[in-house]
């Protein structure tokens, strides 16, 4: 029985014979010996050389397990007899490593271009991830900065609730004025005094009540005591604290705190960030 099939090389058209095991060898990848072209022998099969139309040329025929170099093409148009069609002799019937096809044109022939495009793929993906990862960084050290951004606010919150930053409300203590500030012994408390104060937020925005630090002076302007206060310390209704300071209202404010100088001295009022 014979078990020859043939292949014909589609850049010289020469024919050559091969058995079923050649051409599984290395999933029918050959090299022409005529004009070093290579091809898939599966996809070329032509019908026995006795046939009319299996006229033939001399040549041999090698698996390609690399690129060659082209011979000049100085057997085109020579036509031989189908008996000297040559056997193809396989190098090796182990399969190819694949750093043995490394052009590009070979590679694109093989895999048609897959490879490019996964290799694409995988950086756009690499690229997606990375800008991604920018970003989540982005958020959580400057969540407070973006949400006063309206377009930008409910993504900012969405993404907060599951990176666990902490939007911090807009505070600017630079735009609130103390009004008036009044200090006087307690009514009723010896050794202790009353400060009043009025606090207004110029600014166009709601912001947080600031911290109040009171320092107290003798008569030759020694520090006597400093501390700070709260707002829920000195707003008459502690819970307007979670409302924050509307814009332009002007807000009293009440601290009872000790005296530890019995002689009368000087004070100081500072408003910090809350």
């Amino acid at each position: 029985m014979n078990d020859k099939l043939y292949t014909q090389c589609p850049s010289c058209e020469t024919t050559f014979a091969l058995t079923p095991a050649q051409l599984e060898a290395r999933e029918g990848l050959v090299r022409c010996g005529f004009c070093s072209a290579v091809f898939r022998a599966d996809q070329y099969l032509r019908p026995p050389p006795g046939s009319r139309e299996g006229r033939a040329r001399n040549g041999d025929l090698a698996t390609a397990p690399g690129p060659h170099r082209r011979e000049p093409e100085q057997n085109q148009g020579r036509e031989t007899a189908p008996e000297s069609i040559a056997d193809i002799s396989l190098e090796r019937d182990s399969t190819p490593q694949p750093d043995e096809f490394v052009t590009t044109a070979l590679a694109k022939a093989l895999t048609g271009g897959r490879s490019r495009r996964r290799r694409t793929m995988l950086w756009f993906l690499g690229v997606v991830l990375l800008l991604a990862l920018l970003g989540g960084q982005v958020v959580f050290f400057y969540a407070t900065e973006l949400s006063r951004f309206q377009q930008f606010r409910p993504w900012v919150i969405w993404a907060c609730e599951r990176l666990g930053c902490e939007i911090r409300p807009r505070q600017n203590v630079g735009f609130i004025d103390i009004l008036r500030t009044n200090v006087a012994p307690h009514p009723t408390q010896a050794r202790a005094l009353r400060i009043r104060t009025s606090l207004v937020n110029r600014a166009d925005f709601t912001q947080p009540y600031p911290r109040m630090e009171v320092t107290l002076t003798n008569q030759t302007g020694a520090v006597v005591g400093r501390r700070t206060y709260s707002a829920r310390e000195y707003l008459k209704t502690p819970g307007a604290v979670a409302r924050g300071m509307a814009p332009h209202v002007v807000l009293e404010g009440l601290l009872d705190i000790k005296n530890p100088d019995p002689r009368p001295g000087g004070y100081e009022i500072r408003l910090l960030p809350g």
